[in-house]
């Protein structure tokens, strides 16, 4: 319906506004994945930072932004899925076998 719809564009363009503020602060060696998880996560945090009693009587419109602390906290929790040797396994193949 309506509100769904709503609700989908506000998600997006919140995730949109709080990726571009960010710009990798503190993700490297993160994956596309990774980001997707970590913008995910974030975008929670408003809703996280109200009371869970609460949350189904607040309008959509009337829910903060999220914020640069929302990516620090999801930080905590949202780590890389690769690790740096597996990286580096893999640019090793891609430079011996990979497209030049």
């Amino acid at each position: 319906g309506i509100n769904a719809e709503y609700g989908k564009q506000w998600y997006q363009r919140r995730v949109r506004e709080a990726v571009v503020s960010t710009q990798s602060t503190g993700t490297d060696g993160y994956s596309a994945s990774d980001m997707t998880a970590l913008a995910q996560d974030a975008a929670f945090g408003p809703i996280r930072s109200i009371a869970p009693g609460k949350v189904k009587d607040i309008p959509a419109d009337k829910i903060r932004k999220i914020n640069y602390s929302d990516f620090v906290n999801s930080l905590q929790t949202i780590r890389p899925s690769v690790s740096q040797s597996s990286l580096a396994a893999y640019e090793d193949w891609n430079n011996m076998f990979g497209a030049k």
